[in-house]
C-alpha cells in the first residue's frame, strides 16, 4: 500500500483542533506531544453534541482500522463494520482490491468459517420449528456415515462429534488444487472424510472438524427438501434484511469478488473450486452485513429463547476459547467476553464479534492471509470515549435499527495515531 499519510494526518489534526475549540477544551493549544501524553484522553462530557462525540469515535476507528490493517504493508487490504451505542454503525476501508484499485467497503470477499454461524443457526430455527432435533442422530439424515447412530445433530453443531476433518486430507486437498476449476458435489465431499477413521468417539472430545458443517448442509436438505443455500437464505439473510451475503457456489454472485492474495502477495483467489467449501465456508459477504448479522445472533434478535440458549451452552476447547453451537467465547482484554466466530481461505481472512457489556458488535475481513481480522476487530471494540453525559449513557440496540446513523471512511493508507489523544482504550 502506498504511503499518503501527510495529508490524513493534517486532516486528523484539524478534526482535533475544532473539537477541542468547539468545547473548550484547553488541549486545544497544548503542544502536541504534550496532549499525546495526557493520562485521561479528552473528557467527552465537553464535546458540544453527540453527533461531534459520534464523529469522534468514528475517526478514531477509521484511524485504527488503517493503523492495523497496513503494519505489515501486504498487498490487499481490510474492510470493517462497527455497530456501537449510542453512535450507531461506522464502515470503514483501507488498501487496494487489485493493484491500483482502492478497496471499498461495498465489496464482496470470502468469510471462510464464519460460514459456521449462519449454518448453525438456519439449523438451530429448523428446531424451533421442529424440522430438526438437536439431539436426531446424523444416522437419520446421512445413513451409513461412520458412527453415524451415535453423533447427535448437536455434536456437529459443536465439534464434539468426532468426525474427520476433510481439510486434514492432504491428498484430497492437493487434488482440488490441481483441479481448481472443479465442481463438488457435498455427497463427495462428504464421502472423501467418510473414508477416514473418525478422530474420537462422539462426545468423548473436541476437535474442530469442517466435516460437520458439510454434514449440516445435508442434514438442512434432508430436513427441507430444499438446497441448502435457499434455506440459509430464507431463514436468516432475509429475516434480518442482509442482501449482501451469498452462498459461493450455490447461488449466483451479483459482481466478482474481490480478489485475494497469498503470504507472497500473489492471487490465490482461485486456488481451490469454490464448491469445496460449501456450508462449512462458502459464503461471500459485504462487511456491513457481517456485523448487523453477529449483532442480531448473538444479541438474541433471530433466534428463539430455547435456540439461544442452546447455541451458548458452552463446552471447553483445548485453546482459550469456549465453543457453543456454531459460535465461540473469546476473552478480549480491555472489552471482557465476545462471542462470534473466525474464518480463513486462501487469501482472506474474516471475523465477526459481539461484546454483550458493550452492546457492540464488530465485523472485519481482510484480503491477504497475513492480514490478521481478528485483531483489527479487538482493537476497534477496544476504542470508547472516556465518558459519555446524559441521554448517551443508555446506548442504543446493537440490531438492525442501529443503522440509522451510518458514516463511512475509506482510505489508501495507514494515518498517525493523532485520534488517540481523543480516545482511550477501555480500562
Amino acid at each position: 500500500m502506498a504511503d499518503k499519510s501527510g495529508s490524513r494526518a493534517s486532516q486528523l489534526l484539524a478534526l482535533f483542533a475544532l473539537v477541542c475549540a468547539c468545547a473548550g477544551n484547553p488541549l486545544a493549544s497544548a503542544d502536541a506531544a504534550h496532549a499525546l501524553d495526557a493520562p485521561t484522553g479528552l473528557d467527552a462530557t465537553r464535546l458540544p453534541d453527540a453527533d461531534t462525540r459520534c464523529a469522534v469515535l468514528h475517526a478514531g476507528l477509521t484511524e485504527v482500522l488503517a493503523a492495523h490493517a497496513d503494519a505489515g504493508s501486504y498487498a490487499g487490504g481490510a474492510v470493517a463494520s462497527v455497530i456501537s451505542p449510542p453512535c450507531g454503525r461506522w464502515v470503514g476501508a483501507v488498501g487496494e482490491a487489485e493493484p491500483g484499485v482502492e478497496l471499498t467497503a461495498d465489496r464482496l470477499l470470502r468469510i471462510g468459517s464464519v460460514t459456521k454461524t449462519f449454518t448453525a443457526a438456519t439449523v438451530l430455527t429448523l428446531a424451533a420449528d421442529s424440522l430438526v432435533a438437536l439431539d436426531d442422530t446424523l444416522e437419520s439424515y446421512q445413513p451409513g456415515y461412520p458412527n453415524g447412530e451415535q453423533i447427535r445433530v448437536r455434536q456437529l453443531l459443536n465439534h464434539t462429534a468426532g468426525t474427520f476433518n476433510i481439510t486434514d486430507d492432504s491428498a484430497f486437498m492437493a487434488e482440488a488444487r490441481a483441479n481448481p476449476t472443479r465442481v463438488y458435489t457435498p455427497a463427495e465431499l462428504v464421502a472423501v472424510a467418510a473414508a477416514h477413521e473418525p478422530a474420537f468417539e462422539p462426545g468423548t472430545s473436541w476437535g474442530y472438524s469442517n466435516t460437520n458443517y458439510l454434514l449440516l448442509g445435508l442434514v438442512i436438505e434432508q430436513a427441507t427438501s430444499q438446497p441448502a443455500a435457499t434455506v440459509i437464505r430464507e431463514r436468516t439473510l432475509q429475516a434480518l434484511g442482509l442482501d449482501r451475503v451469498f452462498l459461493e457456489g450455490a447461488e449466483p454472485l451479483p459482481e466478482p469478488i474481490a480478489p485475494g492474495y497469498g503470504p507472497s502477495g500473489a492471487d490465490v483467489t482461485g486456488v481451490l473450486p469454490a464448491t469445496i467449501r460449501w456450508t462449512g465456508g462458502g459464503m461471500v459477504a459485504e462487511v456491513g452485513d457481517l456485523a448487523t448479522w453477529i449483532a442480531a445472533l448473538a444479541g438474541g434478535d433471530l433466534l428463539a429463547p430455547a435456540e439461544q440458549a442452546a447455541m451458548l451452552a458452552w463446552v471447553p476447547t483445548p485453546g482459550d476459547r469456549e465453543c457453543g453451537l456454531g459460535i465461540f467465547s473469546f476473552d478480549v482484554e480491555g472489552v471482557g467476553s465476545t462471542l462470534g466466530h473466525t474464518g480463513s481461505t486462501p487469501g482472506f481472512a474474516a471475523v465477526v464479534l459481539y461484546a454483550p457489556a458493550l452492546r457492540a458488535a464488530a465485523a472485519v475481513i481482510v484480503n491477504n492471509i497475513r492480514g490478521d481480522a481478528k485483531e483489527i476487530a479487538e482493537a476497534l471494540l477496544g476504542l470508547r470515549l472516556t465518558a459519555r453525559s446524559g441521554r448517551d449513557q443508555g446506548g442504543m440496540s446493537p440490531g438492525p435499527a442501529s443503522s440509522s446513523r451510518i458514516l463511512s471512511a475509506t482510505f489508501s493508507a495507514p494515518a498517525p495515531r493523532t485520534v488517540s489523544m481523543m480516545l482511550t482504550a477501555s480500562p
